[in-house]
C-alpha cells in the first residue's frame, strides 16, 4: 500500500520552481550536512526547482549521494563542458530538487523516485531525465530568480532533451520520465505534459543537428597505433542469423562498393522508430549502434553516391550485441569520433544503411601496410623515392638493386617507408611497387 501510495505521489508530480519565494534575507534555514556515519538535516522553510510540485516540508533528512547519481550526475556535466558547482545529498522527499541555500547551490533526490522511473521505463534514462533536468535549472539560473515559472520549466526540459541526446539517448527514452510523471494539462507551476515533451524533443533535435554543423573532430591521439583487430568483415559486424537471411545475406555476399569517411559521432539510437529494434526482441537503445560519418571517398555508380562527398550520413552497425566482448571493445576503440575508416554499406530498410565491413586507417587514408612484418627488395635499377603516392611528385633520392626496406602503409600503387642507409642517414618517402617485390 505504501508503495502504490509513494507511486500516486510520482504521478501526481515532482517539485517546481516557487514564484512566491520570500527574500533570503528574511528566511532562516539550518544545514547539517550528513557523514559516512551520521544523518544530516535542513531545518526551515526553503524552495526550489524541480518537476511537477511544490514541496511543503520545515525538516528534511539528508544523506550522502549514492555512487550511481554521483555518476549519473557527472556524464550529464561533462557533456556540457562545465565542473558541478553544486552540493548534491539523498533525501526521503519523495521528489527531486535544485535550491539554493545560504548561496550555495544543492540539488536533492530522492532515490526511491530515481528507482520507480527507472523501473517504469525499462531503462536508466528516465532517472537521467530527472537529474538533468534539475542541473538544467541551476545552469539556467532559475534557482537564483522569480522568472515566469512555466517558461524555467519547459528550458530545463529543453536542455534535458540536449543533452540526453549527447548521452546517447533516443527520443522516446528522452521523454519517458515527464510522460509517467508528468500532467495532462497546466498547473500553477508547470506545463502540461505535451509541452513539456515538446521542448525535450526540441533540445534532443537541436543536439542532433550540431553534428551537421560542427567542425571536423581531430584524429584520436591513437590514430597512428597499430591495433590488435583493425579490420571487421561481415560476419564479424552482423549476426548469425541475418547472414543466413536469404534477402539480407545474398545483399552481403553481392559486389558493393567501398566507401571511406571520418567518424564524426556514435550513437545508439533506433532510426526506425522502435520497429526495427522490435523486430530482433532488442532494447532500442542497445540495440543500434549508430555512426554518423562525413564522406571522403565514394566509388558508387548508381544513385549519384558521388555527390554525397562531404555530407555526413548515418549508418548502421546491425545487432550491436551479438559480437563478443573482445571484439566490441576493438570496434569500440575504432569508432572514435575523428576516425577515418574504410567500409562497406548495404540498404536493408527500417530507414538506415547497414555498415557490413570496416577498417581503420589513418586520418591521412593510408591503409596499414599488409607486409609490414616482411621487407620490401628493389629489383629494378633504380627505385625513386616520392613525395606523394604519385609520378607527378619524385625526388632526387634513389633506391638501388638489392636494397630492402621496411614498408608502413600503402595506397595508390606506392609504399612508405623511412629508410636508413648504412651511415645512419634517413630518407622518407613513398616507392613505385613496379619497383619492388616482397622478400619472404
Amino acid at each position: 500500500m505504501k508503495n502504490a501510495t509513494f507511486i500516486l505521489i510520482l504521478l501526481l508530480g515532482i517539485l517546481s520552481c516557487n514564484g512566491n519565494q520570500k527574500k533570503e534575507k528574511d528566511i532562516h534555514v539550518q544545514i547539517i550536512k550528513p557523514q559516512s556515519n551520521l544523518d544530516g538535516k535542513i531545518i526551515g522553510e526553503f524552495f526550489g526547482c524541480g518537476y511537477n510540485t511544490t514541496i511543503n516540508k520545515k525538516e528534511i533528512n539528508l544523506y550522502l549521494p549514492r555512487e550511481r547519481e554521483l555518476n549519473q550526475i557527472n556524464s550529464i556535466l561533462n557533456f556540457s563542458g562545465l565542473n558541478s558547482n553544486f552540493i548534491i545529498y539523498s533525501a526521503p522527499i519523495e521528489n527531486a530538487v535544485a535550491t539554493i541555500i545560504d548561496n550555495k547551490r544543492y540539488i536533492l533526490y530522492d532515490p526511491r523516485l530515481l528507482s520507480i522511473s527507472d523501473k517504469k521505463s525499462g531503462n536508466y534514462w528516465s532517472s537521467m531525465s530527472i537529474l538533468a533536468h534539475e542541473i538544467g535549472h541551476h545552469l539556467s539560473g532559475h534557482t537564483l530568480s522569480n522568472g515566469a515559472r512555466l517558461k524555467a520549466e519547459l528550458e530545463a526540459d529543453k536542455y534535458s532533451g540536449y543533452v540526453l541526446y549527447k548521452l546517447g539517448a533516443s527520443k522516446l527514452e528522452a521523454t519517458t520520465a515527464i510522460n509517467n510523471f508528468g500532467t495532462d494539462y497546466d498547473t500553477n507551476s508547470h506545463p502540461s505534459k505535451q509541452k513539456r515533451i515538446n521542448a525535450i524533443i526540441q533540445g534532443w533535435d537541436e543536439a542532433s543537428q550540431q553534428r551537421y554543423v560542427s567542425a571536423i573532430p581531430p584524429p584520436p591521439e591513437d590514430d597512428n597505433d597499430d591495433f590488435y583487430i583493425d579490420e571487421f568483415m561481415a560476419e564479424d559486424l552482423v549476426s548469425k542469423e541475418a547472414l543466413a537471411a536469404p534477402n539480407f545475406g545474398d545483399l552481403i555476399d553481392s559486389d558493393i562498393d567501398i566507401l571511406e569517411g571520418i567518424v564524426i559521432d556514435v550513437t545508439r539510437e533506433d532510426p526506425s522508430g522502435g520497429g526495427r529494434a522490435g523486430n530482433f526482441n532488442n532494447p532500442a537503445s542497445d540495440f543500434n549502434l549508430v555512426i554518423t560519418i562525413e564522406l571522403t571517398k565514394a566509388v558508387f555508380t548508381k544513385d549519384n553516391m558521388n555527390k554525397l562527398i562531404g555530407k555526413r550520413i548515418k549508418f548502421h552497425l546491425l545487432d550491436y550485441l551479438h559480437m563478443f566482448n573482445i571484439e566490441r571493445s576493438w570496434l569500440e576503440k575504432i569508432l572514435k569520433p575523428g576516425r577515418k575508416i574504410r567500409f562497406k554499406t548495404i540498404y536493408y530498410g527500417y530507414g538506415s544503411s547497414d555498415i557490413v565491413y570496416l577498417k581503420k586507417l589513418n586520418r591521412s587514408g593510408y591503409e596499414k601496410d599488409a607486409n609490414a612484418d616482411n621487407t620490401y627488395l628493389v629489383i629494378n635499377d633504380r627505385a625513386h623515392f616520392f613525395k606523394k603516392p604519385n609520378l607527378s611528385s619524385i625526388k632526387s633520392a634513389y633506391l638501388i638493386r638489392g636494397e630492402k626496406f621496411v614498408g608502413k602503409y600503402k595506397t595508390n600503387g606506392f609504399v612508405y617507408t623511412d629508410f636508413t642507409n648504412p651511415k645512419g642517414q634517413q630518407t622518407s618517402g613513398w616507392i613505385n611497387l613496379e619497383d619492388v617485390n616482397t622478400k619472404e
